[in-house]
Protein backbone atom coordinates (compact mmCIF):
# COMPACT_ATOMS: atom_id res chain seq x y z
CA UNK A 1 0.00 0.00 0.00
CA UNK A 2 2.75 2.55 0.76
CA UNK A 3 4.52 2.18 -3.09
CA UNK A 4 0.84 2.49 -4.08
CA UNK A 5 1.25 6.24 -2.53
CA UNK A 6 -1.38 5.29 -0.24
CA UNK A 7 -0.21 8.54 2.72
CA UNK A 8 -1.27 6.58 5.69
CA UNK A 9 0.30 3.32 4.83
CA UNK A 10 3.47 5.56 3.63
CA UNK A 11 3.65 7.18 7.08
CA UNK A 12 2.88 3.56 8.93
CA UNK A 13 5.78 2.41 7.27
CA UNK A 14 7.80 4.96 8.62
CA UNK A 15 6.42 4.48 12.06
CA UNK A 16 7.57 1.04 11.73
CA UNK A 17 10.90 1.97 10.45
CA UNK A 18 11.46 4.54 13.00
CA UNK A 19 11.04 2.24 16.17
CA UNK A 20 12.06 -1.38 14.26
CA UNK A 21 8.54 -2.80 14.57
CA UNK A 22 6.84 -5.35 12.42
CA UNK A 23 10.22 -7.23 11.94
CA UNK A 24 11.83 -4.34 10.67
CA UNK A 25 15.02 -3.12 11.61
CA UNK A 26 15.05 0.46 13.00
CA UNK A 27 16.46 2.51 10.19
CA UNK A 28 15.70 6.23 11.03
CA UNK A 29 17.05 7.51 7.12
CA UNK A 30 14.02 4.74 6.15
CA UNK A 31 11.71 6.73 8.45
CA UNK A 32 12.75 9.94 6.86
CA UNK A 33 12.43 8.58 3.53
CA UNK A 34 8.44 6.89 3.72
CA UNK A 35 7.30 10.18 5.98
CA UNK A 36 8.46 12.77 3.81
CA UNK A 37 6.44 11.00 0.84
CA UNK A 38 3.28 10.76 2.91
CA UNK A 39 3.99 14.70 4.39
CA UNK A 40 4.57 15.76 0.88
CA UNK A 41 1.32 15.10 -0.08
CA UNK A 42 0.08 16.83 2.93
CA UNK A 43 -0.52 14.10 5.49
CA UNK A 44 -0.45 16.00 8.75
CA UNK A 45 0.58 13.15 11.06
CA UNK A 46 3.53 12.31 8.76
CA UNK A 47 4.47 16.13 8.69
CA UNK A 48 4.52 15.75 12.54
CA UNK A 49 6.54 12.92 12.61
CA UNK A 50 9.03 14.86 10.60
CA UNK A 51 8.90 17.35 12.81
CA UNK A 52 9.45 15.47 15.58
CA UNK A 53 12.55 13.74 14.50
CA UNK A 54 14.38 16.75 13.13
CA UNK A 55 13.73 18.19 16.94
CA UNK A 56 16.10 15.14 17.66
CA UNK A 57 19.31 15.73 19.98
CA UNK A 58 21.33 13.69 17.27
CA UNK A 59 23.32 16.02 15.21
CA UNK A 60 23.21 14.00 12.28
CA UNK A 61 19.69 14.74 12.75
CA UNK A 62 18.46 18.21 14.20
CA UNK A 63 17.25 20.52 12.13
CA UNK A 64 14.92 22.80 14.08
CA UNK A 65 14.21 24.91 10.81
CA UNK A 66 12.51 21.86 8.57
CA UNK A 67 10.88 21.24 12.41
CA UNK A 68 9.24 24.23 12.03
CA UNK A 69 8.36 24.05 8.75
CA UNK A 70 6.67 20.69 8.88
CA UNK A 71 4.65 21.12 12.08
CA UNK A 72 3.30 24.84 10.89
CA UNK A 73 2.08 22.40 7.99
CA UNK A 74 0.41 19.67 10.37
CA UNK A 75 -1.41 22.67 12.72
CA UNK A 76 -2.18 24.08 9.52
CA UNK A 77 -4.39 21.19 8.68
CA UNK A 78 -5.78 20.18 12.40
CA UNK A 79 -5.34 23.62 14.00
CA UNK A 80 -6.74 22.24 17.62
CA UNK A 81 -4.93 18.99 17.81
CA UNK A 82 -2.56 19.18 21.35
CA UNK A 83 -0.04 16.64 19.87
CA UNK A 84 0.43 18.61 16.43
CA UNK A 85 0.46 21.79 18.69
CA UNK A 86 2.91 20.39 21.22
CA UNK A 87 5.64 19.73 18.47
CA UNK A 88 4.77 23.17 17.37
CA UNK A 89 5.54 24.55 20.67
CA UNK A 90 9.21 22.79 20.51
CA UNK A 91 9.75 23.76 17.26
CA UNK A 92 9.38 27.48 18.38
CA UNK A 93 11.68 26.84 21.58
CA UNK A 94 14.21 25.37 19.25
CA UNK A 95 14.19 28.01 16.65
CA UNK A 96 14.28 31.00 19.87
CA UNK A 97 11.00 31.76 19.44
CA UNK A 98 10.39 31.79 23.12
CA UNK A 99 7.42 33.96 22.81
CA UNK A 100 5.25 31.83 20.04
CA UNK A 101 6.87 28.50 22.15
CA UNK A 102 4.96 30.26 25.35
CA UNK A 103 1.92 31.33 23.32
CA UNK A 104 1.39 27.81 21.76
CA UNK A 105 1.94 25.80 24.76
CA UNK A 106 -0.56 27.21 27.16
CA UNK A 107 -3.18 26.49 23.87
CA UNK A 108 -1.75 22.90 24.26
CA UNK A 109 -2.33 22.99 28.44
CA UNK A 110 -5.78 24.21 27.12
CA UNK A 111 -6.79 20.98 25.37
CA UNK A 112 -5.24 18.29 26.60
CA UNK A 113 -7.47 16.33 29.91
CA UNK A 114 -6.07 17.07 33.02
CA UNK A 115 -4.29 13.64 33.49
CA UNK A 116 -1.64 15.13 30.87
CA UNK A 117 -1.50 19.03 31.91
CA UNK A 118 1.50 18.23 34.22
CA UNK A 119 3.95 17.54 31.37
CA UNK A 120 2.71 20.01 29.43
CA UNK A 121 3.33 22.31 32.43
CA UNK A 122 6.54 21.51 32.72
CA UNK A 123 7.53 22.25 29.16
CA UNK A 124 5.67 26.06 29.98
CA UNK A 125 8.18 26.72 32.62
CA UNK A 126 11.05 25.92 30.59
CA UNK A 127 9.58 27.96 27.73
CA UNK A 128 8.92 30.59 30.04
CA UNK A 129 12.45 30.65 31.25
CA UNK A 130 13.67 30.80 28.22
CA UNK A 131 11.63 33.55 26.92
CA UNK A 132 12.37 35.73 30.77
CA UNK A 133 16.13 34.82 30.08
CA UNK A 134 16.00 36.29 26.56
CA UNK A 135 14.28 39.32 27.24
CA UNK A 136 16.97 39.99 29.77
CA UNK A 137 19.62 39.40 27.15
CA UNK A 138 18.02 41.68 25.08
CA UNK A 139 17.81 44.75 27.43
CA UNK A 140 20.09 47.60 26.21
CA UNK A 141 23.20 47.98 28.34
CA UNK A 142 24.87 51.35 30.00
CA UNK A 143 28.36 51.42 27.51
CA UNK A 144 29.73 53.37 30.54
CA UNK A 145 30.78 51.82 34.18
CA UNK A 146 28.49 52.36 36.65
CA UNK A 147 30.46 53.95 39.79
CA UNK A 148 29.19 52.50 43.14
Amino acid sequence: AAERNDESAQNYLGLMYEKGRGGLTKDVSQAIFWYRKAADKGYASAQNNLAIIYLASDPDLRNPRAALDYAQKAVAAFKYNPVFLSTLAAAYYAEGHFEKAVETQHLVIALVPDGQKADHDARLNMYERALAVSKQEAKPRSTFPVSP
